[in-house]
């Protein structure tokens, strides 16, 4: 998903996992997170994409965005977001969403 060009792609992708995941099942991303990452170490360059001191350019997991996805589509946080901070480089969040009835 960090990958993604815009918001628009990534919520093309997100709703199509959504739509095969069966009631109950467990959708776990693991992918570059806003959140884990000393403030202003990101710089944002549009559509939910981000200049990393690694020199990469990806599209950003945010807890804006995680609301955005618990009030769009039938999911829930399974277990509290979880983040690993890659030497201050970039950081790599954990999410796990259930899908609801």
């Amino acid at each position: 998903f960090h990958f993604c060009a815009s918001t628009e792609h990534f919520h093309a992708l997100f709703s199509e996992h959504v739509r095969v995941l069966e009631t109950g099942g467990t959708f776990f991303i693991r992918m570059t997170s806003l959140f884990g990452l000393p403030d202003k170490m990101a710089v944002p360059i549009g559509k939910g994409r981000y200049h990393l001191p690694d020199y990469g350019d990806r599209f950003l997991m945010t807890y804006p965005l995680i609301a955005q996805l618990t009030e769009k589509y039938p999911v829930s946080l399974l277990e509290p977001v979880k983040t690993v901070n890659v030497r201050d480089q970039r950081a790599m969040g954990v999410i796990v969403f259930q899908k609801e009835a």
